[in-house]
């Protein structure tokens, strides 16, 4: 109907179908008969598009195809409301087409399938102009090394696409077992009635140090149209996870909203190499001021939605959250023995250790103190990060020797959260994660994606507790803003020992062990900067951060501001941005 009266009525469109306001965007959509067009985030275009790639005629072939500008996946300013429904199965199988290497440090290009997509099954349902997945979060697949995250995406008319509507929806691909994340986008062309064209898929960008590549092609594809279960309920929870994001601003615009502060917006991010940089922005006064989010075939289309990998970040929002709420519940809880509730770890090397010794990475258990050496040694990759089971993991994490009293060094190891983490979910005689979800990340509004883990391939399916979970920029805010804004409230419930939080936030007098650098420290989960002598500050002034591999750090600076990135070149440092940003902060007062 839409289509036809695009047709019909290109010139007089607005006097044929009613708006309820005059933006880009709409929630309704009626004709002047009063039937309902579109019943979500409404267009007002008139669907002539001028479209030179990806058009109707290409989306009817199939074979490796070519790179295109991400642009071509992106909803366009003239795009139409759609006439077509989808609510169903989308279907195609894995092909090898085209695949480019831009970085393989380990010779992944050798593991059979790599250059291609998984097997795809999955089921979406149409609200509005927006298609959902049914099944949010990270999806196990029948592939040998990509698991997949499906995120929501557009549905439009264009006029040249001969009655068939357009969707385009972002999905990622994670290594399975671990947390490289590389974002795509793919796009196709169907009717209501399952008619539809060949997908054409591409990947461009990706947070993970070790392999990066672009892979693309269009490949066949069915639409099975299936009335879905509790669509209402999917729908309402969508719109819900949309309206509760923070409102957001282009990063220049803090150059507009604090004029009498002289900074320079090119600065922000600016130690990052700028092909390497995911995401990255700031959070001030109830704005979020978000960067581009560039891939090597111009911007990602979905940018609030983008999957960005939390890497080490866990071991502050997983493992250090979760500590930090059971000791609100049941204090001394962090006083607790590793080894009464982790049989694995033994007493005569793990009695002493406490909850909140593992927590701190000062155990007293290592083999060298030096800074990472453990961390990155053969024994921890082959041992711990290649063992994809829990009974590999825990016997490997239990195994080191004696050094130091707890309490007394810093030796950083991932193993170490992953043992808390199974310590806690033994302490809870429930999952530790789902735990952690309902208690903190669904009061804080977090995205579906935060729903779900990496974890063990084994019937125990431990989540890690130091790495594995998946963030939207918006979920980066929040977990942030939960304890350098608010505390550790929620909506005026304090979640969080109030004790630990000002560890983290640096109110007390201790400042945690040192940690790879005079100016750095780590206490709770948290990395410590000494921040007085770069920003020219009298007096000492600590900030705390979170970090993760590769180039991933979130900055919980003075005066209710944040800064993160997340990048992908080993490129950690932030000062240059921090001292631009203390031009609006006054991080030193």
């Amino acid at each position: 109907l839409l289509l036809l009266l695009l047709l019909t009525f290109s010139n007089t469109l607005h006097a044929t179908i009613t708006f309820s306001n005059t933006s880009h965007a709409t929630k309704h959509a009626t004709n002047s008969s009063g039937q309902l067009l579109c019943d979500y985030d409404c267009l007002t275009g008139n669907g002539f598009v001028n479209r030179s790639v990806l058009n109707f005629r290409t989306l009817q072939t199939t074979g490796t195809g070519r790179f295109v500008n991400l642009s071509a996946y992106q909803l366009p300013r003239a795009a139409a409301n759609p006439g077509n429904t989808f609510e169903g199965n989308l279907q195609f199988s894995g092909e090898t087409l085209g695949w480019f290497s831009v970085k393989d440090t380990f010779n992944y290009a050798a593991i059979s399938n790599v250059k291609q997509l998984p097997d795809f099954n999955y089921q979406f349902i149409q609200h509005g102009t927006h298609l959902i997945p049914v099944s949010r979060g990270l999806q196990t697949t029948n592939h040998n090394l990509w698991q997949l995250i499906l995120e929501p995406g557009r549905v439009w008319d264009e006029i040249r696409d001969n009655g068939f509507s357009r969707a385009s929806l972002p999905f990622s691909l994670q290594e399975y077992g671990a947390n490289c994340t590389h974002n795509g986008v793919l796009t196709f062309l169907f009717k209501s009635d399952g008619s539809m064209s060949s997908v054409a898929y591409e990947i461009a960008s990706e947070t993970c140090e070790y392999h990066q590549f672009n892979l693309y092609g269009l490949v066949n594809a069915n639409y099975l149209p299936v009335q879905i279960d509790n669509s209402g309920v999917i729908k309402s929870n969508y719109e819900a996870e949309v309206s509760n994001r923070m409102p957001t601003k282009p990063l220049s615009d803090l150059a507009v909203d604090y004029p009498g502060s002289r900074i320079n917006t090119n600065l922000i991010a600016s130690e990052q190499t700028r092909a390497n940089l995911s995401a990255y922005g700031v959070s001030y006064n109830g704005i979020h001021y978000t960067g581009n989010c560039t891939t090597r075939f111009g911007s990602y289309p979905y940018c609030d939605v983008m999957s960005l990998p939390s890497y080490s970040v866990a071991k502050s929002v997983f493992t250090g959250y979760q500590l930090m709420a059971l000791e609100q519940n049941n204090p001394g809880f962090k006083t607790l023995s590793i080894a009464n509730f982790v049989s694995a770890c033994p007493a005569s090397q793990w009695s002493d250790v406490t909850f909140e010794n593992i927590l701190d990475m000062t155990t007293g258990n290592y083999t060298d103190s030096g800074f990472q050496v453990d961390e990155s040694s053969a024994e921890m990759i082959n041992g711990f990060f290649l063992n994809y089971t829990d009974s590999g993991k825990t016997n490997f994490s239990c195994g080191y020797a004696r050094q130091s009293p707890p309490g007394t060094k810093w030796v950083y190891h991932t193993s170490d959260s992953y043992v808390l983490n199974k310590a806690i979910t033994r302490y809870l005689s429930q999952d530790s994660y789902a735990w952690l979800v309902n208690t903190i990340y669904q009061p804080l509004r977090l995205s579906p994606v935060l729903n779900t883990s990496v974890r063990t391939v084994d019937i125990t399916n431990q989540s890690m507790g130091g790495y594995g979970l998946t963030f939207h920029r918006d979920d980066v805010v929040k977990l942030a803003e939960f304890v350098n804004n608010n505390q550790g409230k929620v909506d005026g419930q304090q979640l969080l020992d109030k004790t630990m939080v000002a560890q983290v936030l640096q109110k007390t007098n201790y400042h945690g062990l040192p940690a790879g650098s005079i100016y750095d420290s780590y206490d709770n989960g948290f990395w410590i900067w000494k921040a007085d002598a770069a920003l020219g500050c009298s007096t000492d002034l600590y900030i705390p951060y979170m970090s993760g591999f590769g180039g991933i750090s979130v900055a919980l600076l003075p005066n209710n501001m944040l800064y993160y990135f997340f990048s992908d070149n080993n490129e950690h440092s932030f000062i240059t941005t921090v001292q631009e940003l203390n031009k609006i902060g006054d991080f030193c007062i």
